[in-house]
C-alpha cells in the first residue's frame, strides 16, 4: 500500500478503482495467510515473538523498525520471497491485516486485545482466526510478531487478563515469547546496549505488579502474581549484535532443516533437565532421611557418578533401598551390616543386591 501512496501513477489507478483494489488486496492477503498456515502445519516454520521493552525515547521503536527491515532484506536474499510488515494500530489491532509475514505492534498495550486473542496470536505452532471490527480475519498466520512497550511482559499481559472474562495465567504468555529485549538508555558517551533474555521454566515465585497505572501508588495497588516461568540472565549486546541475533534466529526458525536440528537439541536438553530434577529430588529425599547425615549437595554429586545400568528393573517402592546401598558403597566402600540386615528381611530386596 505504501508503494501505491508514494507513486502518482499507482495512486491514480487506485483512486479510480478503490473498491476493486481493496477487494483484490483482501483476497490476496487471505491466500497468503492460508499458504502460511499450510507451511506452519507442515512444520516449515515456527512463529517468532519478540517483546521489546524500553523507556520513552530509548530507541525501542527504531530498533523494531531496523529489525523488520533487516529480516525482510535477509529473507529475500535467502529465499527470494518478498516479506512485508503490518503496522498494527493500538486499537482494533488486526483490522487491516492482509497476510503480512511480520506484525509490528509499536507502543502497544495489553488491553489492546483480550487475553484469549493474545494467546491465539502468539501461538507458535497454530494459526487461528482473529477478531476484527467489521469482519473477522479467517486466518492470521504471520511468521514474526514484534511488540514494543514501556512496561515489561509480565505486567503487560497482566492487564490483558483483566479485560477477559476468563482468568489466564501469565505463564502462558511468557512461554510464548521467543525472546525479551530490554533497551537501555543511551549513555553519556553515546553508546547503548541491549539485554536479551529467554523465557524458561522456574521454581514457583511471586511477582509484584502495579495494578493501577499512575505515578503515585500505595501498597494496596500491588498485585502479587504466582509464576512458574521467568527470564534467563540477560545477554548484553550492542545494537548491531542485537539485530544480527534476531535476524539469524528468525532465519533458523524458518528453515526446516535448522528447526529439526534444534528440536533434537531441545529434546536432549529437556531429557538432561529431567534427569537433573530427578537426581535433585532423590538427593533431597535421602538427605532428609535419618539414614545418612550428609550434605544434600554432596549426595547430589554422588548420584551423578552412579551407574544406572539395570535400574529400570527395580520397582519404585524399592528404589530408596537401592540408592542407600549405592551411597553406602560410595561413602564406606562397603555396605554396613545393619543395612544388610534390613535388606535381607524382604525377599524381593534380597534378590536385588549382591553383598559378596
Amino acid at each position: 500500500m505504501s508503494r501505491i501512496m508514494y507513486s502518482d501513477e499507482y495512486f491514480d489507478i487506485y483512486a479510480r478503482n478503490t473498491v476493486r483494489c481493496d477487494n483484490a488486496f483482501n483476497t490476496y492477503g487471505q491466500r497468503k495467510s492460508f499458504k502460511s498456515k499450510q507451511a506452519l502445519n507442515r512444520g516449515e516454520f515456527i512463529l517468532s515473538v519478540y517483546f521489546i521493552k524500553g523507556e520513552s525515547n530509548s530507541g525501542k521503536t527504531r530498533l523494531a523498525n531496523d529489525v523488520t527491515e533487516h529480516i525482510i532484506s535477509y529473507m529475500y536474499e535467502k529465499t527470494g520471497e518478498p516479506w512485508s510488515v503490518y503496522y498494527a494500530a493500538t486499537k482494533n489491532a488486526l483490522d487491516d491485516y492482509r497476510g503480512e509475514e511480520i506484525i509490528l505492534m509499536d507502543e502497544s498495550r495489553g488491553t489492546a486485545m483480550t487475553a484469549t486473542e493474545w494467546l491465539l496470536l502468539l501461538d507458535p505452532y497454530n494459526a487461528s482466526p482473529a477478531a476484527a471490527r467489521y469482519k473477522n480475519k479467517p486466518i492470521v498466520a504471520s511468521r514474526v510478531v514484534i511488540i514494543t512497550s514501556t512496561i515489561e511482559p509480565r505486567e503487560f499481559f497482566y492487564f490483558s487478563t483483566k479485560k477477559d472474562t476468563v482468568e489466564e495465567k501469565i505463564d502462558q504468555f511468557i512461554r510464548r515469547l521467543t525472546a525479551y529485549i530490554h533497551v537501555y538508555d543511551v549513555r553519556d558517551d553515546g553508546s547503548q546496549f541491549f539485554g536479551i533474555s529467554k523465557p524458561e521454566k522456574a521454581d514457583p515465585y511471586r511477582y509484584a505488579i502495579r495494578d493501577k497505572q499512575r505515578y503515585k501508588y500505595s501498597e494496596d495497588d500491588i498485585q502479587w502474581v504466582q509464576m512458574t516461568y521467568d527470564f534467563s540472565p540477560e545477554e548484553k549486546l550492542s545494537r548491531d549484535e542485537t539485530i544480527t541475533y534476531i535476524v539469524n534466529e528468525v532465519a533458523d526458525r524458518n528453515d526446516p532443516d535448522a528447526m529439526l536440528q534444534q528440536d533434537i537439541m531441545d529434546t536432549i536438553k529437556a531429557e538432561e533437565q529431567r534427569i537433573d530434577r530427578k537426581i535433585t529430588t532423590l538427593a533431597r529425599d535421602i538427605a532428609d532421611s535419618a539414614f545418612f547425615d550428609l550434605p544434600r549437595e554432596l549426595i547430589q554429586d554422588m548420584f551423578l557418578t552412579l551407574d544406572y545400568k539395570g535400574q529400570g528393573k527395580i520397582q519404585t517402592e524399592y528404589k530408596n533401598a537401592y540408592y542407600k546401598v549405592c551411597l553406602a558403597r560410595l561413602r564406606y566402600g562397603y555396605v554396613p551390616e545393619s543395612l544388610k540386615k534390613d535388606i535381607h528381611k524382604n525377599k524381593i530386596l534380597r534378590g536385588l543386591f549382591n553383598f559378596s
